[in-house]
């Protein structure tokens, strides 16, 4: 098929198939694109050299087997041939969207590659399988995983088992033996490929893998549930330390192989960690604490360390658990404290919720992800812990992903079309009302919160810890918590009401891990949360409360001391008097809360006092204070209840009078403003 006809048909059929049998060909130096909704089904050979891309998607359904060969890319592949497809030898293929096993295996040469590719933008990643429980792919596979720039730990796991080792995959067979050359440039022997690979150091340096710094400090850790501790990795180069799937390790990178290591403050690149080895579609992983590759804590409370076992998107409520908490402790990147290694994010199933605004953490386990998840309080000798993984938990379809793993220079909610967690939550019985608490740093301004926590209430909730609540796993720099019935908490549910009364709790704040500088503490309010659900933050030790408006949240600074570590004098007050007093009938003009403690007033006319045009009508609303001066001057809407919202935080504290005039009618009241 000449390349002319390759490119027009693309452009104008909503699905295209090749004659029985005949190949398909795509030269070097051009490009396919298939439209969304578009198929293009070849029943023949395939060599592609080029670039086949759009979100349409390439379909191989021969009725017998067909090759594949060439050193081009593929954006999305389907392989729905029984007979099966091979990867040719010296093929080098690499796929940037989703590979769909439909039907038949796909056979890898032992020369040949296919890979599943990674950059800032785009990542190949395994859809839902038909061939199951054949493993839908024979031979060996290459995953990469994109982490873009910045100096902070990673929690990674492999995705697939090697047959070689740490040293061959993420360092790119390479170790350094003289700082004397650093940075390296791409193509010498301690960097062969710019941007792919990372440093990995350890003790012993290059004698055992590791590439040699000034400092001998370790980068790879797994956790260990015995000594409850993390283990720097021994060596990376030695036969028989490989990788397996469902293993899980905490690596700091600083970029490729082309970083300084004789500096701390050299500007981090992006690089991407490429492994090779089998990887696995149907099979099923159990995480017990007899596993052999990663065991669980067999004690109550205690948290363990592990990984996605399957190159897809994993959805966590699909995911098997038992006697295991529904929380997910992803570590953030993004997350800037101090140093800005990154924080723990809590990811809780009861509320949909993480525990820090702005965390796109979510429900969705990324290809490449580890993760901790933690003990129920019950687990002794007869109940054990387990966590399993199945075929049928994979997100199949285009997976959401999240920035705290791939793509964590950016922004919160920034990344094009991100599918938002609100949008992918199943429906609810009734509202979860979320008010987020967060720690700033005074001096980042734009760098989002170092750490926070969520209170969220709801009817089903209790006051107990249960399903709803998530503990505190320490971050290495600053920590903000909920302290309730004498536990540390990133996410606590309460229940909402006790009868037909919205109830209130008193809930401590505690900050550890501070250093010496100004911070923010930020409270912000969902949605859905209560209108007669007052939110105050008060300081124990001078006495000082503060409403936060329900709309605009509210900032307190303070500058931390000296050499103090931990401040625990805030508490979060959520009150339980209702928004306006319930009163039948008011013959006069209402204000509330009154004294106004914050920067929003509300007001309600006495709708008896009005005919029936008054209802939803336009009032003008004047505040004089005590010498008489028109400070304030607006026009509202009224209600069908007769009430309105003022927001009066440009006035200063004292005593005004309040005038709402409403055609020939006028009220008056008195407020008094702290």
């Amino acid at each position: 098929m000449n390349k002319s006809l390759v490119l027009s048909i693309l452009f104008s059929a909503t699905a295209f198939q090749t004659s029985a049998q005949e190949d398909f060909f795509v030269a070097s130096g051009e490009t396919v694109f298939i439209t969304t909704s578009n198929t293009l089904t070849v029943h023949g050979n395939l060599t592609n050299n080029g670039t086949i891309s759009g979100s349409g998607i390439l379909a191989l359904s021969g009725s017998s087997t067909q090759a594949i060969s060439g050193s081009g890319t593929f954006k999305h592949l389907t392989v729905n041939n029984a007979a099966g497809v091979t990867v040719a030898s010296g093929s080098n293929l690499g796929v940037f969207g989703i590979l769909t096993p439909t039907a038949g295996i796909i056979s890898i040469h032992a020369s040949g590659n296919l890979i599943l590719k990674s950059t800032a933008s785009e990542e190949a990643t395994i859809g839902t399988a038909g061939t199951c429980p054949t493993e839908p792919i024979s031979g060996d596979v290459t995953v990469e995983k994109y982490i873009s720039a910045k100096r902070a730990f990673r929690f990674i796991t492999p995705g697939v088992t090697t047959s070689t080792t740490i040293n061959a995959n993420w360092q790119e067979g390479r170790s350094v033996k003289s700082t004397a050359g650093y940075p390296y440039a791409g193509g010498t022997t301690e960097n062969p490929t710019s941007g792919y690979g990372t440093h990995i150091m350890g003790t012993g340096g290059a004698t055992n893998g590791f590439d040699l710094s000034l400092s001998t400090s370790p980068s790879l850790f797994t956790f260990n549930v015995s000594s409850y501790a993390w283990v720097a990795e021994a060596n990376t180069h030695v036969a028989g330390n490989i990788l397996q799937r469902g293993e899980a390790y905490r690596l700091f990178v600083r970029g490729d192989r082309g970083a300084n290591l004789n500096t701390d403050s050299e500007t981090a690149t992006a690089t991407t960690i490429r492994t090779k080895g089998v990887l696995k579609v149907c099979e099923s992983m159990s995480f017990t604490t007899t596993s052999p590759i990663v065991p669980l804590s067999g004690v109550a409370g205690r948290y363990s360390f592990i990984g996605n076992p399957y190159w897809s998107v994993v959805d966590w409520h699909a995911v098997t658990k038992s006697n295991v908490e529904e929380n997910l402790y992803y570590w953030d990147p993004t997350i800037s404290g101090t140093n800005g290694r990154g924080a723990y994010i809590t990811y809780n199933q009861a509320t949909l919720s993480n525990n820090t605004a702005g965390s796109l953490a979510d429900r969705y386990i990324q290809p490449g992800q580890a993760f901790f998840v933690r003990n129920n309080s019950n687990v002794n000798g007869s109940i054990l812990p387990a966590v399993t993984f199945d075929a049928t938990d994979i997100v199949g379809t285009a997976p959401p992903r999240t920035a705290i793993f791939s793509r964590n220079g950016i922004t919160a909610g920034e990344e094009a079309g991100m599918i938002s967690q609100e949008r992918m939550q199943p429906a609810t019985t009734s509202a979860i009302e979320k008010i987020y608490v967060s720690l700033l740093l005074k001096n980042k301004p734009g760098a989002g919160p170092a750490d926070g926590f969520l209170v969220a209430y709801n009817k089903d909730f209790t006051d107990t810890y249960g399903k709803e609540d998530a503990a505190k796993f320490s971050n290495l720099d600053e920590n903000i918590t909920a302290v309730y019935n004498g536990s540390r908490q990133s996410i606590l549910g309460l229940k909402a009401v006790i009868g037909n009364e919205v109830k209130s709790d008193t809930i401590p704040i505690s900050m550890t891990n501070l250093y010496d500088g100004e911070y923010i503490v930020k409270v912000s309010v969902d949605k859905n949360v209560n209108p007669a659900r007052e939110v105050y933050l008060l300081n124990r030790t001078t006495g000082q409360q503060i409403k936060v408006d329900h709309a605009n949240g509210l900032e307190l600074s303070f500058l931390n001391a000296l050499g103090v570590k931990t401040k625990e004098d805030l508490v979060l007050v959520v009150n339980s008097r209702s928004a306006e007093p319930e009163l039948p009938a008011i013959k006069k003009l209402l204000l509330y809360p009154n004294p106004v403690t914050g920067g929003v007033v509300s007001l309600r006319v006495p709708m008896g006092e009005l005919k029936q045009g008054g209802i939803n009508a336009s009032a003008k609303v004047e505040i004089r204070n005590t010498n008489k001066r028109l400070v304030f001057k607006q026009q509202v809407q009224l209600d069908n209840q007769g009430r309105a919202t003022l927001n009066i935080g440009a006035l200063s504290g004292g005593v005004y009078v309040v005038k709402v005039s409403i055609g020939d009618k006028s009220f008056t009241a008195k407020m008094v403003k702290l």
